[in-house]
């Protein structure tokens, strides 16, 4: 009987632990917001400038981390010509978190490695975020964060909802991987520091921080995030991003 009670007892005190909640309140996480992209895919428009309801999508992000209390700092990887545009943004939505503006590299991975490097040696995670994110909340990166204090690497990502299919180079299906398995990855994506900088030393260029982390030998963590949290990549993607905040605001 003693032992059953023991045995109870532990339960209880391990799921009691498991759930308990992490404190942010030290502020002790940087942001990474990669804005370097060329936006190919927006007939000309620089979507990091472009206004949703009268903001730039950059700045709407950035809000983002500049509200989330447990971010202590923000650093922007952008295209050198838009580093004057992105400080004059900051200074006019009030982004006193700005610890620096850096110019990006040739690729994401390059871009994300330069702002990693500025990045004050305080900081114990790194959230690594889509500067194209405007609908992003503090809440969401709150989340992802907290799983990331416990198991060193989180991102968010919501289910896919149509069914995936992989094909040939000639177009005709291989296979159809299980849907209930796959989900579509967003930002942020959050990492213990040095987890990061470990997988930074393996090289390699990824276009998801998960999977440099990954390939790196580190296991990463789902937080389910927000279908509304899209990325702006078309045209269109504006307009949806106008009506979601409409909707919001109802």
């Amino acid at each position: 009987m003693f032992y059953c009670i023991i045995y109870v007892v532990i339960n209880l005190i391990t799921e009691t632990l498991q759930y308990v909640e992490i404190d942010q309140s030290n502020s002790n996480t940087a942001a990474i917001i990669v804005a370097g992209g060329s936006s190919q895919r927006m007939k000309g428009i620089n979507k990091l400038l472009c206004p949703i309801l009268d903001i730039p999508v950059i700045a709407r992000t950035l809000m983002a981390y500049e509200n989330c209390n447990s971010i202590g700092g923000i650093y922007v990887a952008c295209r050198e010509s838009d580093i004057a545009d992105i400080q004059n943004i900051c200074d006019k939505y009030g982004i006193i978190k700005l610890k620096a503006i850096v110019k990006g590299g040739n690729t994401r991975a390059q871009s994300v490695k330069n702002a990693f490097d500025a990045v004050d040696q305080s900081f114990s995670y790194i959230a690594i975020a889509d500067g194209a994110r405007p609908l992003t909340t503090p809440e969401i990166i709150d989340r992802v964060l907290d799983e990331a204090m416990r198991c060193g690497a989180a991102l968010c990502a919501v289910p896919v909802t149509d069914t995936v299919k992989v094909a040939d180079g000639n177009r005709f299906i291989e296979s159809t991987p299980d849907r209930s398995r796959l989900w579509a990855a967003q930002t942020p994506q959050i990492f213990n520091r040095e987890i990061y900088a470990n997988a930074l030393s393996f090289g390699g260029d990824f276009t998801d921080d998960c999977a440099l982390v990954e390939a790196a030998g580190t296991r990463v963590k789902i937080v389910e995030g927000s279908p509304t949290n899209i990325k702006i990549t078309v045209p269109t993607d504006i307009i949806i991003a106008e009506a979601l905040i409409k909707e919001a605001e109802k």
